[in-house]
């Protein structure tokens, strides 16, 4: 081959590298499938009975029950009820359940847990506490009656109904009495969660994102309601056992 073809064979040769090269630019590519975010979604639940010090503070905010007020305010409140704390309560969480429970032994008494939920993973955790599941209370034990007879808590609303034969007359705000109150009372998370939370007003829904290594804070409340002045009610021994079933997710966005 001369010079001549073999020029003529190398231009060709770059010009149908360029024509190819282009069409494959110049094509539209389709990628499908599923993108999964990278990281790890884990998370660590700490329980105790009263009230954390770390909500106790200036530095979290309430996006409950007292929408923006801080830790200190928001516990001062509550807490400011008359009533006693009870000698006798305890809490324990397995795996995602949590359960408590309380001995009253007078009226209006109340107990405070803490559950503080630190999220340990590396990707936001959103907490949507509508989801959470709270047992409704049967508590156990023995109500005394003024005649001295000492009845099972279930047998007070028997004798209010007169299905069985009782020495006292009961009344029917005892049947309430011996039902104590289970509330989730207070949520507290730190300013920048709650500043999400503040922006966000037209979505009702109670949720909020807590990114790598923030806590949220939730505090249950368990109340005995109060002996009326003409009750038959003279003594008693409650045991008020409850749960709680908590549900975190990753955050979608």
């Amino acid at each position: 081959m001369n010079r001549k073809n073999l020029s003529v064979a190398v231009v060709l040769a770059v010009l149908l590298t360029l024509a190819v090269g282009y069409a494959l630019f110049s094509q539209t590519i389709n990628i499908t499938g599923t993108a999964t975010a990278q990281g790890s979604f884990s998370y660590n639940i700490q329980v105790q009975k009263g009230i954390n010090e770390e909500a106790y503070s200036d530095d979290v905010y309430e996006i409950g029950n007292e929408f923006g007020s801080t830790g200190t305010y928001a516990i001062d409140f509550y807490t400011s009820y008359v009533g006693s704390e009870p000698s006798s309560a305890s809490i324990l969480n397995t795996g995602n359940n949590v359960t408590y429970s309380v001995n009253f032994t007078k009226p209006r008494q109340r107990q405070f847990f803490t559950i503080k939920v630190t999220n340990t993973g590396t990707i936001d955790m959103e907490v949507n506490y509508i989801d959470f599941v709270m047992d409704t209370p049967t508590p156990t034990g023995t109500i005394t009656g003024k005649s001295g007879t000492v009845y099972d808590v279930s047998d007070v609303e028997k004798c209010v109904n007169k299905t069985i034969t009782c020495a006292d007359n009961f009344i029917l705000a005892d049947t309430q009495f011996s039902i104590t109150r289970n509330d989730l009372t207070l949520v507290f998370v730190n300013e920048r969660a709650y500043n999400e939370v503040a922006e966000n007003t037209e979505d009702p829904s109670p949720s909020v994102i807590i990114k790598p290594n923030e806590s949220i804070y939730f505090i249950i409340r368990v109340v005995l309601n109060d002996v009326q002045y003409n009750s038959a009610i003279k003594e008693f021994n409650i045991t008020s056992t409850n749960n709680i079933n908590l549900v975190f997710n990753q955050a979608t966005n």
